[in-house]
């Protein structure tokens, strides 16, 4: 696996050029810091451990893998799309409805972001040394949970 060379200051700015908006006009830093948090967040659920971006959280080094940088850029895309969505539906406007437009967008990066996290999955199953499963135990104390 090669560790990708990003830390937050040069993900941060790809994100910002993929929303258009290097002089963070639309997006303050820190909301993309809040993006970018839970897109990491979202790619270490499927890796199956805590992913690190240098200086994100006072981390000191960067785990993810160099693969996985598009992945992490297109999340944090959506993840400040929906916040900034959230943000403009709860303020009036007259006339079209101004989240539209960015409704749309949201789908789409949640479709790819998608099916890049699914990509992943495969990719993290066919390099492991061991079966990819594990024997389900019933729990008693709840009808539909396994262990």
């Amino acid at each position: 696996m090669a560790v990708s060379a990003y830390i937050l200051s040069t993900l941060r700015d790809a994100v910002e050029a993929t929303l258009i908006d290097s002089s963070n006009i639309s997006w303050a830093t820190g909301d993309l810091d809040a993006a970018i948090r839970l897109a990491l967040d979202e790619i270490s659920k499927v890796n199956g451990s805590a992913l690190l971006l240098k200086d994100l959280d006072s981390a000191a080094s960067t785990t993810l893998d160099a693969l996985d940088e598009k992945t992490l850029i297109e999340g944090s895309c959506m993840f400040a799309v929906l916040a900034r969505m959230a943000d403009r539906a709860e303020k009036p406007a007259v006339g079209d409805d101004p989240t539209t437009g960015l409704d749309n967008y949201t789908r789409l990066m949640r479709t790819i972001f998608n099916g890049r996290l699914t990509a992943m999955k495969r990719r993290l199953l066919a390099r492991a040394t061991t079966d990819p499963h594990s024997a389900w135990a019933w729990t008693e104390d709840d009808d539909n949970s396994f262990e």
